[in-house]
């Protein structure tokens, strides 16, 4: 249930822990595992950073599936229509956010 942190020439900023029973390995075995370079462990749990160029206002994780759900948005153009009748005379453009819900896979992080 505990870990701690490894590092030797053939395992480069790795953890070791005790494994609790599970399908393919028995109690008590002893595991050395390496950490991919974009995954922080300076948190109470790993984290990776992935760049969606949207801000994100909300995260969620779906069980079932999973996968993680986000609530992003972008700044775009104000629509014409939205337009019409707002301001007169020159002004700049005008702005708004526009939001989506994206998925992202379970270990790649892909859209």
């Amino acid at each position: 249930r505990s870990s701690a942190r490894f590092h030797s020439p053939q395992c480069q900023d790795g953890i070791v822990c005790i494994a609790d029973k599970g399908r393919d390995r028995p109690r008590g075995m002893l595991k050395i595992c390496s950490i991919p370079q974009d995954v922080a462990v300076d948190c109470p749990w790993p984290m990776r950073t992935k760049h969606l160029g949207e801000t994100v206002h909300h995260i969620a994780f779906h069980a079932p599936t999973g996968c993680i759900v986000a609530i992003t948005s972008v700044k775009g153009e104000m629509s014409e229509e939205r337009q019409d009748g707002a301001l007169e005379g020159k002004v700049p453009d005008l702005q708004e956010d526009y939001f989506k819900i994206i998925l992202l896979a379970p270990y790649t992080l892909e859209v």
